[in-house]
């Protein structure tokens, strides 16, 4: 199986420049099973973490939002979502 980790794409025009930071993409052989985004406070536009959602084939949906677990960078998010996606499938390491 093959992981790959992508940045999300920023929108075009005037909708890219008020659009934030960029989240990224978890793919497992080219399908979707993971993201991470960042958290928002409210309509202030300020970012105070990070947080991942995972579901696809064989994965379950879970999402680190619902539990309250938040990460400083979006490095520590994606090392912890791909961890989770990895123990479902029954890989090991990265």
């Amino acid at each position: 199986m093959r992981f790959t980790w992508s940045k999300e794409k920023r929108p075009k025009g005037l909708a890219g420049i008020g659009s934030g930071p960029l989240g990224a993409v978890l793919k497992v052989d080219g399908e979707v099973v993971g993201r991470v985004h960042p958290r928002c406070l409210g309509l202030k536009f300020q970012w105070d973490g990070w947080y991942w959602v995972a579901v696809g084939k064989g994965v379950p949906l879970r999402n680190s939002y619902s539990e309250a677990t938040f990460f400083d960078t979006v490095d520590d998010a994606k090392v912890d979502c791909e961890a989770y996606v990895r123990g479902c499938l029954g890989k090991k390491g990265g």
